[in-house]
């Protein structure tokens, strides 16, 4: 790695362990620095599945300037249509009970039956104060109670988290960009009342208030002080009850209403989720290799994602070779002690032989215009494809879409990296011999068809 992402040495003596000692001597001193919070701040559970009655009941009670309030659960939610950006077209709230509830693809439109077709339809985020109200297996279940009630049949389709942790005693330095270290491109600061760098995809707000870097879509990195931004949204008053709860050895709390409290959020996509959180299961006595997709499972990975977080993916330095003091506090676990125990996460990004099919199709294509030309017959042209460096990649993109199950158990172990797909080709015509020579003769049919159609068509030299 580029920076050692090593603690600075701690003076002895200090109970707390939060004196720390520079190379040249110089003290660093951070004993009245305090965790106050640390927690899921915000939880979305995604589903997809097929829609089921209620909501078509839901869409023909409501006209387009009308948001009338519906009770389901026995409580009340205020519903209504959503812009098209925000991915769904309907919402169901509750804001005392702090859950939202995204409703219906906008990408999905009704068939000729008036049905919608399977897709992700729900997103259901949850508020920090309901994830504090509740424990882990209470949320699930509800959130599953929610999505048996629109959904006729639905499975898990990921999760999106964002953890955070509030300390007081430590203020946001002028120089925090110039020390701060993400895997992004050189981040250019632009000072001002607002900025945002473009390339790396950093924003600071006011005078160091909040920054913000990352993208939606990927993993994001916040920080800001927390008190004030809880006073523009009115919720200074629930805050200062949770760090009110945070107590010294003495039984008094250590919270200071005098002083900044700061924010240090990462907020993770599901996507993100989905690449760091590969398990193995056996399933009908096979191996399979499958992402976590649901708050119940993410829980036990907590720390692992946020020792990720801060030691891999965004770091402060303190100089060229150590860290930060501030950030050995976030990674230690005395201090922040997440759920689950940590483990080395590696993220495994899109498979080199997935997101392909179009390159697949178009070369597939490109060859048999030319073999048509050349007026070679469909035999010769599927002999050459056998020979060439293609065959395995278009395999692959035929047999996925004949027997899905079977690919799916497999594609995440051997389609991870280049030169697997002939391994995974060949394990097929080990293993399953009959859909391997069905796949064949697919291919062999797709070649000789589109070698006629295009004779049909005139081609020629």
């Amino acid at each position: 790695m580029r920076y050692s992402t090593a603690n600075l040495p701690t003076v002895p003596g200090f109970e707390n362990d939060q004196c720390f000692c520079t190379s040249a001597g110089q003290l660093v001193d951070l004993t009245k620095l305090n965790v106050l919070h640390y927690g899921v701040d915000t939880l979305k559970q995604l589903y997809k599945g097929r829609v089921g009655s209620p909501l078509y009941e839901l869409e023909s009670m409501t006209q387009d300037n009308y948001q009338p309030v519906f009770q389901f659960f026995g409580i009340d939610w205020a519903f209504g249509r959503l812009r098209k950006d925000s991915g769904f077209k309907y919402f169901l709230k509750n804001q005392d009970l702090g859950v939202i509830i995204l409703l219906v693809s906008a990408y999905t439109s009704k068939d000729s039956s008036g049905f919608y077709p399977e897709s992700h339809h729900l997103k259901i985020e949850f508020s920090p104060h309901y994830l504090m109200s509740n424990d882990v297996e209470s949320v699930q279940e509800f959130s599953d109670s929610i999505a048996a009630h629109f959904l006729v049949e639905h499975f898990y389709n990921g999760v999106d988290v964002h953890l955070a942790c509030d300390i007081q005693g430590w203020a946001i330095p002028d120089d925090f960009h110039s020390r701060f270290v993400t895997r992004s491109r050189p981040n250019q600061d632009h000072r001002g009342v607002e900025s945002f760098d473009i390339v790396s995809h950093m924003t600071v707000y006011g005078n160091h208030q909040s920054i913000l870097y990352g993208q939606p879509g990927n993993v994001q990195f916040s920080l800001y002080v927390k008190n004030i931004e809880a006073v523009s949204t009115r919720k200074l008053q629930f805050w200062e009850s949770v760090w009110l709860k945070k107590c010294d050895a003495a039984g008094d709390p250590v919270y200071r209403v005098s002083d900044d409290v700061v924010r240090f959020e990462v907020r993770f996509h599901h996507s993100v989720i989905k690449q760091l959180t590969l398990v193995q299961k056996m399933v009908d006595d096979a191996m399979v290799y499958s992402p976590v997709l649901c708050y119940r499972e993410l829980i036990e990975h907590l720390a692992s994602i946020w020792q990720y977080a801060f030691s891999k993916l965004f770091r402060l330095q303190f100089n060229s070779s150590k860290i930060d003091p501030v950030w050995s506090i976030l990674l230690d676990p005395r201090k922040v002690n997440w759920s689950g125990c940590p483990s080395v996460l590696k993220r495994v990004y899109r498979k080199i032989s997935e997101g392909s099919e179009r390159n697949v199709s178009l070369a597939l294509g490109n060859i048999l215009t030319l073999f048509t030309r050349s007026k070679y017959s469909p035999t010769r042209c599927l002999k050459f494809l056998k020979s060439s460096g293609l065959w395995d990649s278009i395999f692959t993109y035929y047999f996925k879409r004949l027997y899905p199950d079977i690919y799916n158990i497999y594609k995440v172990n051997l389609l991870s990296s280049v030169g697997k797909a002939k391994e995974f080709c060949r394990l097929i015509a080990a293993q399953y011999p009959m859909q391997y020579s069905s796949a064949v003769s697919h291919i062999q049919s797709v070649v000789r068809d589109g070698i006629t159609k295009r004779v049909l068509a005139g081609m020629t030299v």
